[in-house]
C-alpha cells in the first residue's frame, strides 16, 4: 500500500516567472509486504518534503528533497532525488 498527498503551486510563488515550473510540498507513506495478510501499521514508513518540477523541451525534470518522518533504525534513506522524464 502506497499513498501520497501534495500541494502544488506555480513557481511564481517564489519569484520564478515561468509557466512551465511548479513547486510542491508532499507527504508520502506506505507499507510493503509479501502478502496482504502481513499488513501491520507498525511497518508504516512516512516521509515529507519539497519538490520542484520543470517542463523542458527534452521532457519533465523533477528535483525532490524529503526527510523521513516515520522510519526504522535499519532503513536506508536518501533525501535527494532527480528525475528526468514522466513519473507515475
Amino acid at each position: 500500500m502506497i499513498s501520497s498527498v501534495g500541494l502544488g503551486a506555480p513557481a511564481s510563488l517564489i519569484g520564478l516567472d515561468n509557466d512551465n515550473m511548479r513547486i510542491s510540498a508532499f507527504v508520502d507513506g506506505g507499507i510493503i509486504g509479501e502478502n496482504q495478510s502481513d499488513f501491520d501499521l507498525t511497518d508504516m514508513r512516512v516521509s515529507s518534503g519539497l519538490a520542484f518540477s520543470w517542463i523542458t523541451p527534452i521532457g519533465p525534470i523533477g528535483i525532490h528533497y524529503a526527510v523521513p518522518v516515520i522510519k526504522k533504525d535499519e532503513d536506508l534513506t536518501s533525501s535527494f532525488s532527480f528525475d528526468l522524464g514522466t513519473s507515475f
